[in-house]
Parts: C-alpha cells; structure tokens; sequence
C-alpha cells in the first residue's frame, strides 16, 4: 500500500470549511472509488493545536500503479482539473507527502475503538529522525515505545516518508486517546500496559529508558491533536 497524506486550511471563516468538506463528501470520496483509493483516515485539527479550519486526511493507494494512474488522471482529464479548480475557492494553503507503512504494522490487523460525540482523539505524532540512528529509534518503537504504551494512548499506525514523498528518515505515528480528561491525565485508566502492577511497574521502565534514548535518535518531534471527521472510518 502507498498513503498520501493530505494537509489544508480552508478559507477565513468556517462557512468555507463546511463548503470544501461537502465538496469531498459529495465529489471526492465517489471520484477516488472509481479510482479504487480509499479514505484511511480524515481529521480536523482541534482547536489551539494547529492553524483554524485545517482538514487532515489519509489516502490508500493499492500500489505504485495505482498511485501513477491517479496523478495521470487528475493533470490530464478534464472533471478533475474542475474539481480541483472549485476546491481553491475554498482552501488557501494544500500540503501532500507520499508515506508508505512501516514494515511491522499489520494493516490488516487494524481495530480502532471509539465513537463520533464521545470526544475520541487522535494524536498524529511528526519524527525526524538522526541518520545514523534511523534503524535504532525503528527498533525501538516496534519493540519498547508501542508495547508499553497502555489504554490511554492506543497505537493505530506507523509510515516513513516514500522515496520521493518529502524529508528522508520521517517517521508519522497515529495514536488514539479515549478523551480530553485522558489527554490530560485525569484518568483512573492506567498510563502503562499490563494486567498486574508488577507488569505496569515493568512498562513504567520501559517508557522512561526508552524516552531516554528517543532523545538521541531524533533530530526533532512535533504533534497535533486530531477529531474525526464525519467522512473518517475512525469513528
């Protein structure tokens, strides 16, 4: 599978996002079917973690030829280039980067809880990683960091930048959050991994060596609070 993620922020005010978000219900979703893409993931960046009225979504492409058919028909066929032409009424500033999954995430192992209204959150975490480190910090997300990590922050996916598709050694995690009261901390639900409290002690150690050494794997980190969209099958 390749994914292309997709950034933009509509326009001033939120009359231009619900227009362009209709726009993709009505237009984009049916257009990328017939093109055999499907919508992995779509967000609204909450409020004071990103620029306003920003619009986040993942596409899935079969394969290399998949992805070269869809640019061939979106520069060279007529309804794209007007469907593309009546989204820039809407949005001021459209980012995209090719991905491709980490080798340890099994896609088609991929259960996600949650429900639209209940507050569920999405965290989408950014790395840029150190050269030479590359192979170490992968290791050590696949082995110590997703592992430990407990029932506050469920890991939901893991990509690197595609050959061509932006900045070398870029890791892109998505993690899910019950709420904002667990995002805070506020939760009764424990931090760490395990049944027993011997177990959570262990997973307690494991997040602290590897918060450690993630420190010198990586040149920088950033992340952005997410909500889903209607369109978005993480519900």
């Amino acid at each position: 599978m390749i994914y292309l993620r997709e950034t933009f922020d509509a326009g001033v005010s939120r009359t231009h996002r619900d227009e362009l978000y209709e726009i993709y219900r009505q237009e984009v979703l049916p257009a990328a079917s017939r093109l055999h893409v499907k919508l992995w993931g779509s967000w609204f960046i909450a409020l004071g973690t990103g620029n306003w009225n920003q619009m986040f979504n993942i596409w899935a492409f079969p394969d290399w030829a998949a992805w070269g058919e869809f640019v061939h028909k979106q520069l060279n066929e007529m309804q794209y280039s007007d469907l593309e032409r009546r989204m820039l009424k809407y949005r001021r500033v459209a980012t995209t980067e090719l991905m491709m999954p980490q080798p340890y995430w099994k896609e088609g192992e991929l259960i996600v809880g949650g429900t639209h209204g209940t507050g569920m959150l999405y965290v989408w975490e950014s790395i840029n990683a150190e050269p030479e480190r590359w192979a170490e910090y992968m290791k050590g997300l696949k082995e110590e960091a997703i592992p430990s990590s407990g029932p506050r922050l469920n890991w939901i996916g893991s990509w690197q930048t595609a050959p061509g598709g932006g900045r070398n050694y870029q890791i892109f995690n998505v993690w899910s959050v019950a709420d904002w009261n667990t995002w805070a901390g506020n939760s009764t639900v424990p931090a760490e991994a395990g049944n027993t409290e011997n177990e959570r002690q262990q997973n307690r150690a494991i997040q602290r060596n590897w918060a450690a050494k993630a420190m010198e794997y990586r040149r920088e980190m950033s992340h952005h609070l997410m909500v889903p969209t209607p369109l978005s099958p993480f519900k």
